[in-house]
């Protein structure tokens, strides 16, 4: 799971990139998860590993309790403010 979201954001870089956008100002991207547990490894390894190879664009690791992950979810889309990349359940 962790690699296939970190294959994202490099694929994410990469069209931010092409467009010009990394180079004209500071991008964030949002992840949404269920995955609250792996918070630590994302604020301490992934996101830092990234950004540094990324100047420019900044990560956010939004995680939701796995119960409310759905709920919180549906209503970010439905209000159009989820965050730029979603992880999907895997079932």
């Amino acid at each position: 799971m962790t690699r296939t979201t970190l294959k994202g954001l490099l694929l994410a870089s990469s069209i931010l990139g092409s467009a010009g956008l990394a180079h004209a100002e500071d991008v964030t991207l949002t992840i949404e998860s269920w995955r609250n547990d792996d918070l630590t490894i994302w604020q301490e390894k992934l996101i830092p590993a990234f950004e540094a190879k990324n100047p420019g664009i900044k990560v956010v690791f939004a995680p939701t309790a796995p119960t409310e992950y759905n709920a919180a979810l549906n209503a970010k889309l439905d209000a159009g403010s989820a965050g730029d990349l979603v992880t999907c359940r895997p079932f």
